[in-house]
């Protein structure tokens, strides 16, 4: 996609993130969602990324700019890996969705940030998605800058993963918390130690 779509400002509601409470109907609470500029500069860069190295190296960009401290670099890479995986679930242009399966797929890929995409065009949904899905990239990163210490890179980043998931991609939170995925910080501090991992506390 070579144009920016700055102006895009579709007039539909949003799931309103998982910190946010409300009456108990069984479903997410919903309230229209303040359009952030910088997230929807981050979609356009993805959208023009969206295959091979160069989405790896935006990614990378993305990571480094909101968890820019050095001692985070090993996990900053491994936060990227993370992304990577979960943009073949979210984004249609990794995933290589057909113009015929798109509104299956598009809708699916809705699910997977808790939002509903009905009632937009193919392309505003293409553009919604990736503004998504920048943001989860954003909080993820800010989330890695802050992982307690004693995590393996490997661990840290998936701690920061599984906490933007929580926020910005529900869908994502299972498959993050999938059995035989890697424990998170509230279930204790780990040391690598060659092929090893020793549980610090239990």
């Amino acid at each position: 996609m070579n144009r920016m779509l700055l102006g895009y400002s579709p007039d539909f509601d949003l799931f309103e993130d998982a910190r946010a409470t409300g009456p108990a109907t069984g479903r997410a609470s919903r309230k229209a969602v303040t359009f952030d500029t910088e997230s929807a500069g981050l979609a356009a860069e993805l959208l023009n990324a969206a295959s091979g190295q160069h989405l790896s190296t935006t990614l990378g960009r993305m990571v480094r700019a909101h968890a820019p401290h050095d001692a985070v670099a090993p996990a900053a890479a491994e936060l990227v890996s993370l992304l990577r995986t979960a943009a073949r679930q979210s984004l249609p242009l990794v995933a290589g969705a057909t113009a015929r399966q798109a509104g299956t797929t598009y809708k699916r890929m809705g699910r997977f940030f808790g939002i509903e995409l009905e009632g937009l065009s193919p392309e505003d949904q293409e553009f919604e998605l990736a503004r998504r899905f920048a943001q989860l990239t954003r909080e993820a990163a800010h989330q890695l800058a802050i992982a307690p210490a004693g995590l393996s890179p490997a661990a840290a980043a998936r701690w920061a993963a599984r906490r933007a998931a929580r926020r910005f991609a529900p869908g994502w939170t299972q498959v993050l918390d999938a059995p035989g995925a890697a424990p998170s910080a509230s279930a204790g501090r780990w040391a690598r130690h060659g092929a090893g991992v020793t549980v610090l506390n239990p």
